[in-house]
């Protein structure tokens, strides 16, 4: 026993410690965050395309009831209705719901990005819902509508977030003599 040689105690490394995590595990947040804001991306688009679908499908049954019956005055009514149910769903209410008359032609002008309804087959909907008889092209007033319910219920890129601003910064670059690419 006296010949023993001056050896030191065993040294076990110390534990692994929980931080930072391996690369794997950042990948795998990573990718977690990637899908939960794809998931959330797909429901909120399809939520809005249900809105899209459920207002095609009253224009159709609209135009069927038109088709079969030849009311022109209640097609102009339904119409009327569908209209400003598209416009308050998809604004708050209280910002469309109190328009009347020109006003509300002129908002739905303004969503068009054109005069079809103060100035073209569209300014039947000001006061034509409320007369006895109102003359108006009713397959040109169909496809205005339409026009309407899918520019304004089309799902915008990123649920709210369109290309718009590339567009509108390209505008402002080219008006303002800048070069754009």
């Amino acid at each position: 026993m006296e010949n023993q040689l001056p050896l030191r105690d065993i040294h076990l490394p110390e534990p692994n410690s929980w931080w930072p995590p391996a690369p794997g595990w950042w990948l795998m947040l990573l990718l977690l965050v990637v899908v939960v804001a794809i998931v959330w991306w797909a429901k909120n688009r399809y939520r809005q395309r249900a809105l899209l679908r459920s207002a095609m499908r009253q224009l159709k049954a609209i135009q069927a009831t038109y088709i079969n019956d030849q009311n022109s005055q209640s097609l102009l009514g339904e119409l009327s209705e569908l209209v400003r149910r598209v416009m308050i769903s998809h604004y708050h209410q209280e910002d469309v719901s109190s328009l009347v008359g020109k006003a509300w032609v002129e908002r739905l002008d303004h969503e068009l990005e054109s005069d079809q309804f103060s100035q073209g087959v569209g300014a039947v909907l000001a006061q034509g819902p409320y007369q006895q008889q109102a003359e108006f092209d009713e397959k040109q007033l169909i496809a205005l509508v339409k026009r309407l319910i899918r520019k304004v219920l089309t799902p915008e890129w990123f649920g709210g977030w369109s290309l718009d601003w590339a567009r509108n910064l390209k505008s402002n670059l080219m008006q303002r003599g800048g070069r754009v690419k």
